[in-house]
């Protein structure tokens, strides 16, 4: 613990149409996953506000979104929080428009594959629970995106007598051989625990600032493994499909990880879409009284005012001054 130090990083950035950039975190964080969702679906010129009106363009973008997720997934398998050149091919494949075209090429509109194999992987994923998110825009443009955690809920349930602080138990986001962690997850090997290693996490803040470098918008959350994705349909629902940010935080969502090879989805899903997607080869999986992810964010409108939504899914609120 004496010579363990925070460790300060390059951002992962990202360029999208109309010459937005998407900042988000590097590893062990989600950023680069992030960045690969968002650059594969990117390239599809028909996912726009203009277009996703009728049910069967809708149906399509919901399967171009979860077959990117799918091969999102499949990476973030193999991620570590490692200096390695290995390591940093992964994360510069997963934020280079030559990758995310390679990717966008193996999605058939059509249908979906249900053996995990067809997305390059075979071991599993871990999430996390006790998290919580903050974004936030200054008067004066600058803006935070930041994601706190102590893992599960309430961490590892120890309150230190000295302080009253609340101790994590982020070691159970590591794999470690032949033991499941709390939360049903087999261990996978380039997450092992290894000294001065960081544990790999879904946190995913994320800032999107335009041509200029002005912010139009900072957005995260928490939810374990649905943050990303979560993040990920907030992001293109507002950038790409015209919703204000309350609309697009509000809206129904799903969720998919690959392992289990299922859409998680919300009651309040529209059932012709589910019956759509389900006639196209994919599994549906409600979600049973939890939270599909939990976000935060704050974006600037057509109007130039800055607007924002705290997720009604779970506590928490907007202010401003």
């Amino acid at each position: 613990m004496i010579s363990y130090a925070p460790v300060h990083r390059i951002p992962t950035t990202k360029i999208l149409r109309n010459n937005m950039t998407l900042h988000s975190v590097s590893t062990p964080g989600s950023g680069a996953l992030l960045a690969f969702m968002l650059g594969v679906l990117n390239g599809y010129d028909d996912l726009n506000a203009e277009v996703v009106k009728t049910r069967e363009a809708t149906v399509k973008t919901l399967h171009r979104m979860i077959e990117t997720f799918k091969f999102a997934y499949a990476q973030r398998m193999y991620f570590e929080d490692s200096a390695t050149e290995q390591m940093k091919k992964l994360e510069s494949d997963l934020t280079s428009d030559e990758y995310a075209d390679k990717i966008r090429a193996l999605i058939d509109d059509t249908k979906t594959f249900n053996n995990v194999e067809h997305y390059g992987v075979n071991v599993t994923v871990q999430e996390d629970h006790g998290t919580a998110h903050l974004s936030i825009i200054a008067p004066n443009g600058d803006a935070v995106s930041v994601t706190s955690t102590v893992n599960a809920y309430f961490g590892s349930m120890v309150l230190s007598p000295s302080t009253g602080i609340l101790m994590n138990n982020e070691m159970d986001d590591f794999s470690s051989a032949n033991i499941t962690n709390s939360f049903d997850v087999p261990p996978t090997q380039a997450n092992h625990v290894k000294p001065g290693r960081r544990p790999f996490s879904s946190m995913s803040p994320a800032i999107v600032t335009d041509s200029k470098g002005e912010v139009v918008m900072t957005v995260g959350g928490n939810g374990g493994t649905q943050i990303t994705t979560s993040v990920a349909q907030t992001i293109i629902k507002t950038l790409w499909l015209g919703e204000n940010i309350k609309e697009a935080i509000d809206a129904p969502r799903f969720h998919h990880q690959l392992v289990p090879n299922y859409i998680e989805h919300e009651e309040r899903f529209p059932k012709d879409l589910l019956d759509d997607l389900e006639k196209m080869g994919h599994k549906l999986h409600l979600l049973g009284g939890g939270m599909l992810g939990i976000i935060m964010g704050v974006a600037r409108g057509e109007d130039g005012y800055l607007y924002a939504n705290s997720d009604y899914r779970k506590g928490g609120d907007v202010d401003g001054f």
